[in-house]
């Protein structure tokens, strides 16, 4: 995965990266867990459960025709200030392990740079 390949540029540029799901919690850590014991997912998943999709919309993300946030990555500077909000297109697939989802156009460069920006 992109990010995991990516962890050490951000934690080098003081930055934090989160994943939010409107799962709960179980569900995420079953998630994590689908990667193997040694991989799990490459970053913290945060769960936006209940009151379902609280979190997310607020930042204009939910999609309620689907019940979950859309894939998006949101940039948010030391002082709390969101600097920018990326929404991606993704396609749902199945794998190995099961169902899956690639993101289509989604660039941790694109998001290097903006942290760069700041």
């Amino acid at each position: 995965m992109e990010l995991r390949k990516s962890q050490s540029e951000f934690s080098r540029r003081d930055t934090q990266v989160l994943g939010i799901s409107c799962d709960s919690t179980a569900a995420l850590a079953a998630y994590n867990l689908s990667f193997g014991p040694s991989l799990g997912y490459p970053v913290q998943l945060l769960s936006d459960f209940y009151p379902h999709g609280e979190v997310t919309k607020k930042y204009k993300l939910f999609n309620s025709s689907i019940g979950t946030a859309d894939r998006s990555a949101v940039i948010i500077d030391k002082n709390g200030i969101v600097r920018q909000v990326n929404m991606y297109e993704y396609k749902s697939v199945v794998g190995p392990n099961g169902y899956g989802i690639v993101d289509l156009n989604f660039n941790v460069k694109d998001l290097i740079e903006v942290v760069d920006g700041l």
